[in-house]
C-alpha cells in the first residue's frame, strides 16, 4: 500500500475540526453535534452505515460502521467530540496555529488530532483498495470532558470488536 495519508489532509481536516466550536454544554458550549455533522460528511462518499446513538437531547455518539473484506473481524476506533472551555490562553484558540512542526488551537490533543488521525486514516485506505481489510466502527462520542455518558451509553450496545484504538491522550498513564 502507498501512502496516501498526506500532512496536508491530516492537518487541513484537524483545522477544520478545531474550528467548530465543541466545548461541552456544562462548560457553557454548544456541545458536539457540529462535529458529528462534519465527520459524517467527511465520510458521506464511502456510505457508511451511520447510527446516531441518543445521549442528551440534541447531543448524540457518531457511530459509523464499513463493512469490511474478512467480516470475521472486526476493529473499532473511538474519540470524544467534545473539549473542555476556551481559557484566555493565546494558544486555545479555535483556529489551529501552526508554530514549527506544532499546531495549537482548542481540543487539538484532547481528542480533534485523534479524530483526524482516524478519519483519514480510514479515508486513505479505502481511497486506495476500496474497502477496509476488516469491519470498522468508527465512533466520536459526547461527553467525555464532564461524565463521560457518551461512553457509558455506547457500552451498552451490542458492539464487538477484536481490537480497539482509543484516542485519548493520557501521557502513557493508563
Amino acid at each position: 500500500m502507498t501512502d496516501h495519508v498526506t500532512d496536508s489532509l491530516v492537518l487541513a481536516t484537524l483545522k477544520d475540526l478545531i474550528s467548530i466550536e465543541s466545548v461541552n454544554p456544562q462548560f457553557g458550549g454548544s456541545g458536539e453535534a457540529a462535529v458529528a455533522d462534519y465527520i459524517e460528511q467527511f465520510f458521506s462518499a464511502y456510505h457508511p452505515v451511520v447510527e446516531r446513538q441518543e445521549v442528551f437531547p440534541a447531543r448524540e455518539n457518531l457511530i459509523c460502521f464499513f463493512p469490511g473484506r474478512n467480516p470475521g473481524k472486526t476493529l473499532l476506533f473511538e474519540a470524544h467530540m467534545d473539549t473542555v472551555s476556551i481559557p484566555s490562553d493565546a494558544r486555545s484558540t479555535t483556529v489551529g496555529v501552526v508554530e514549527g512542526s506544532r499546531l495549537y488551537g482548542r481540543g487539538a490533543c484532547d481528542t480533534k488530532g485523534s479524530l483526524a488521525a482516524m478519519i483519514c486514516a480510514i479515508k486513505a485506505i479505502l481511497d486506495e483498495t476500496g474497502e477496509l481489510p476488516v469491519n470498522v466502527y468508527f465512533i466520536g462520542a459526547v461527553d467525555e470532558e464532564y461524565r463521560a455518558k457518551g461512553v457509558y451509553d455506547l457500552i451498552k450496545k451490542p458492539i464487538k470488536a477484536d481490537g480497539a484504538v482509543i484516542g485519548e491522550p493520557t501521557s502513557l498513564d493508563v
